[in-house]
């Protein structure tokens, strides 16, 4: 694929990557962005190699040149189905589907609550 947007998102495997999960993920994948990136806190959760992502096993240069490699001969096809399953697991992030956990949290259904509905 020559000209398309795929964003790098590399981060070290190290206590602090580990306990805080990256917010530009959900923000790239809705947007439709496969996104060249290490798996660091959940990312493995929700990131596919090949599918939604292309995963760099390990921080180094050729690693990353690996990954670069791929992105870089996808068809644009591929590129196409790669786009839609990024926008598919943004849609696990969407804080609307968590409503009646949300609601939960805030002492709906508990004597004397007052949540917002």
């Amino acid at each position: 694929m020559r000209r398309a947007p795929v964003p790098i998102l590399l981060r070290d495997d190290s206590q602090w990557s580990r306990a805080c999960f990256p917010s530009k993920v959900p923000e790239l994948l809705a947007l439709g962005l496969p996104i060249i990136c290490s798996l660091t806190s959940d990312l493995g959760i929700y990131l596919r190699d090949s599918e939604n992502a292309f995963l760099v096993e390990e921080l180094s240069v050729e690693a990353l040149c690996r990954a670069l490699q791929r992105a870089a001969t996808m068809g644009e096809g591929r590129y196409r189905e790669m786009k839609a399953a990024a926008r598919k697991t943004a849609a696990l992030f969407d804080a609307s589907c968590y409503g009646g956990v949300y609601r939960q949290l805030i002492g709906e259904g508990r004597p004397g609550s007052s949540a917002i509905r």
